[in-house]
């Protein structure tokens, strides 16, 4: 471990703060195009690829089970597919000043499929996030990773969290369409 990974804090696996992290280290220098290509076409369920777990040792967050590397799996590629690395610089698709239901709603993702991203259970949450995700990204739309890997990790989490999380993301969807509502009228 160097000096610079002593000083952060380190994490919880299951915390949803190593999305950011993640996040901030597909764009640190030194990662590549072909990093990124690799972690895009990973298989979550068998990540072999280098990049993948130098960026869990490096946050601490090798030490997950199965499931859970599984599910860091899944969120370093939907990461990756937002990331853009040229040879001047790397640019993520995370804004941690934009929550996750904001960024939805500024993008015009309709109610029905927030509805069913809200509304998901089980292996279905992380599949309906993946198309959120991949939405947001066709509009170049950041926002806040931590609020997806909330989700995403929605399996390790308690319920009464699960509930929070929804209602965060809904309450944050309808304010930024109830504010753009407003805004037409003057």
């Amino acid at each position: 471990m160097t000096t610079e990974q002593l000083t952060e804090e380190t994490l919880h696996p299951a915390d949803h703060r190593n999305a950011a992290r993640v996040a901030r280290h597909l764009t640190k220098p030194g990662i590549t195009p072909g990093d990124i290509a690799k972690l895009k076409r990973m298989n979550p369920n068998h990540p072999t690829e280098k990049v993948f777990w130098e960026t869990c040792i490096d946050l601490g967050i090798d030490q997950a089970g199965e499931g859970l590397t599984t599910t860091w799996a899944r969120i370093s590629g939907m990461i990756a597919k937002g990331t853009k690395v040229t040879e001047e610089r790397a640019d993520g698709p995370h804004d941690g000043n934009i929550p996750l239901g904001k960024a939805l709603a500024t993008a015009g993702y309709s109610e029905s499929r927030l509805k069913a991203l809200l509304n998901a259970e089980g292996t279905s949450v992380i599949e309906t996030l993946e198309r959120a995700v991949a939405f947001l990204y066709s509009k170049t739309q950041k926002f806040n990773w931590n609020d997806a890997a909330r989700l995403a990790l929605t399996g390790h989490r308690t319920q009464a969290s699960r509930e929070a999380d929804r209602m965060r993301i809904a309450r944050d969807y309808y304010r930024e369409t109830h504010s753009q509502l407003e805004n037409q009228k003057t």
